[in-house]
């Protein structure tokens, strides 16, 4: 019997996605989708809390004193919103 605070999800993904996703736990270890999921809902709510507060998120290398900036438009969409919310108050 399903516990009553418990949502089952299902999504569908093409075969190339789920190849790359099966690729991903087996480099990461983990050893279920759930595992997998959160951890990957933490760092994403991590990056949006950081960029929501102004921070960029970068992979830095020290060696060669460079660094890249990570993009992806649901942490600019989020931080837009973010200082939407800000601005309205």
């Amino acid at each position: 019997m399903a516990e009553k605070n418990k949502v089952r999800i299902q999504i569908e993904l093409d075969r190339e996605k789920y190849e790359e996703l099966q690729k991903l736990l087996e480099k990461t270890g983990t050893r279920t989708m759930k595992d997998f999921f959160n951890n990957a809902i933490t760092l994403l709510k991590w990056a949006l809390k950081k960029r929501s507060e102004g921070a960029l998120i970068v992979a830095m290398n020290e060696e060669q004193k460079s660094y890249v900036e990570l993009e992806m438009p649901i942490l600019e969409a989020a931080v837009r919103q973010v200082f939407t919310e800000k601005e309205s108050k």
